[in-house]
């Protein structure tokens, strides 16, 4: 399962220094200025490259997502403790499954063919970096949120 932390490539032991220093050498390496200089470094001026940024600014977002909430001990504590249900509940068997940009986001239910329901909560989804798995309040079905429909 990919973590924040391997997001970085640090050891979800890492102080935070070292989690500060991978959160900035991972914005060296993938910053879209960055990844632009060195096409510019290596093009010649007949050959232009059009490149699609789009990845690294989304890159860059999620690392700074990352690093926000690895920096803070508090918001730290959280995400680990999530990190770890999550890993728990690898090992369950999945009855549903639901694309993260398909849930209604006013909407903190899913509904379960029980006819109970799945809470979801904002802040499982803006943690996300992989699918999440989440058991129904009245049953012991589980249900698979992943990451985009594509």
């Amino acid at each position: 399962m990919r973590s924040l932390y391997s997001l970085l490539s640090c050891e979800e032991s890492a102080s935070t220094s070292e989690i500060k220093s991978a959160y900035f050498g991972f914005i060296r390496r993938h910053h879209p200025d960055k990844q632009r200089q060195q096409e510019n470094e290596t093009s010649s001026t007949d050959d232009v490259i059009v490149g699609d940024h789009e990845e690294g600014h989304d890159l860059v977002k999620i690392a700074k997502v990352a690093w926000e909430t690895l920096r803070d001990r508090e918001s730290r504590s959280v995400y680990d403790n999530w990190l770890r249900e999550q890993r728990l509940r690898q090992t369950v068997l999945v009855s549903d499954e639901v694309a993260a940009d398909d849930l209604d986001e006013d909407e903190p239910f899913y509904a379960c063919r029980c006819g109970g329901d799945y809470p979801i909560s904002k802040e499982d989804l803006s943690r996300m970096v992989d699918d999440i798995i989440i058991p129904c309040a009245s049953c012991s079905l589980f249900l698979r949120i992943t990451r985009s429909n594509t």
